[in-house]
This record gives structure tokens, sequence and C-alpha cells, in this order.
């Protein structure tokens, strides 16, 4: 079960989401507006970028790279999907969470759902009881955008991919969650 009735507090949420941001701003992790740079040139065999993957700490530096694409979907997604097949690389939940928020505001609600898909089917990497309209949430945060928090759209994306996914008592749960932050689905 995905998204089991009884909910992590939001204390955990902030333990596990937040401080990414806040690990990624300091110095020693490097310039990510370089690496954003070099996402939208297309740079893929620069060797800066690739010194991105180096450390234990790349899933997160990844996010912090997608958070500076924000403005550029085009390029995020394609960061999204090069980072994707590096060897040995594994998104965390956050990254997917990111580049749906960035891929939706941007309008690109087909790739926002392959997205989500993602996530949904790579749910091994979560802890049984992380809700992911919590997740979206937070990522949404990371913005300082408050119409990213509670777009509905993409919390209906969710539900959306949950029921084609054939997880309705997911989508059930997930229905509930969203009406209880007040995110109505379609």
């Amino acid at each position: 079960m995905l998204f089991p009735a009884l909910r992590l507090p939001a204390a955990f949420f902030n333990s596990y989401l937040i401080p990414i941001c806040r690990l990624c701003s300091h110095s020693d992790l490097g310039d990510h507006r370089i690496f954003a740079a070099l996402a939208i040139e297309g740079s893929w065999e620069d060797p800066r970028l690739a010194s991105l993957f180096s450390s234990a700490l790349a899933p997160v530096k990844v996010s912090r790279v997608l958070i500076e694409l924000k403005d550029d979907p085009r390029s995020a997604f394609r960061f999204f999907l090069w980072s994707s097949r590096r060897r040995g690389f594994r998104h965390i939940a956050a990254s997917f969470c990111i580049t749906a928020h960035i891929l939706f505001k941007g309008r690109m609600y087909s790739e926002a759902q392959h997205v989500l898909q993602q996530l949904v089917s790579s749910t091994r990497m979560l802890p049984e009881s992380v809700d992911f309209v919590d997740l979206l949430q937070l990522a949404g945060m990371e913005f300082g955008n408050s119409e990213c928090i509670f777009n509905p759209g993409l919390f209906d994306t969710l539900f959306g991919v949950l029921t084609n996914m054939g997880l309705l008592e997911e989508a059930n749960e997930c229905f509930y969650r969203m009406w209880s932050i007040r995110v109505f689905p379609s």
C-alpha cells in the first residue's frame, strides 16, 4: 500500500525534504548555476557537468540544479532524463517532484505525467508511509511560489496517474489527502 491511513508528522517531511535545499546551498557543493548553464547549452560531455555525479550527494545536487532550471522547463526535462541515464545514478523523490512542478508550470503536461508515473513506479525509494501529495507540496515550497504549492492541475495529474496505473486504493487515499488540503481533483 502506497498511502497508509497513518501519516507521518510534518516534522518528518521537514527533516526529509527541506534540508536538501539547505545542504545544496553550501558552496562546497559547487555552483549550480554553472551546471544549469551547461544543461541549457546541452554540453553533456563537459567534465564539469560530469563532476556533478562524482559524490554520494549527486542526487541532492541534481535536485538543486533542477531548481536552478525552473524557468526553462525543456532544459530541466532534458537534464532530468540525461541524469537518469547516468550509470549508477538514481533520482531521489525530490527530483521527481521538482521536475513535475517545473514541467507543469511550463505547460509540458504529458512530460509531467511521465515523471509522476516514474515516481509512482519507483516507490521502493520511499518509506511506506510517505505521501506523494505531501512530497509535491513540499517540493512546490522550494520554488517560493505559492501557486506552485497548490497547483490543482498537478495534483489532479497525480490522481490520474494512480488511477491509470490501476492503483485504485492508492488513488482513493490520494483523493482524500487532496481533499484534506483543499485541492479537489476534477
